[in-house]
């Protein structure tokens, strides 16, 4: 077993909130339970079963945040993109505004700089 790439912990008001992006599970954990946030920030990838009780590894495995070694989240989800990319599925992508200002390094959006669309106020 190993720890997914896409958990993250956060304290909200006291509370160790647990969320994994690749499943969008969320979790919260009581003071009984903080040390589960603990073990899944470190370094290594590996995890032991020892480490949990029953129920905590069942409820990370049902979670996503601790996930079986030979599976590859990446490729997974590489592969799901390539699929809907270039499946036989016709998609719909709705481009509100060609005027964003948030600057996302991957947006492919990045460089534009205005046109018929950029209208001053006054």
């Amino acid at each position: 077993m190993k720890k997914s790439l896409y958990n993250w912990s956060v304290i909200v008001d006291g509370t160790i909130v647990l969320f994994n992006g690749f499943t969008g599970a969320i979790i919260e954990l009581d003071e009984k339970h903080s040390h589960i946030a603990k073990l899944l920030e470190g370094e290594n990838s590996d995890v032991s079963a020892k480490l949990f009780s029953t129920e905590e590894m069942d409820l990370l495995k049902h979670a996503g945040m601790i996930i079986e070694s030979d599976f590859d989240e990446r490729f997974y989800l590489e592969t799901c993109m390539k699929k809907l990319r270039y499946g036989d599925t016709l998609t719909l992508t709705a481009v509100i505004t060609r005027q964003c200002n948030f600057s996302c390094t991957y947006c492919s959006q990045s460089e534009y700089t205005g046109g018929p669309t950029n209208r001053k106020n006054g």
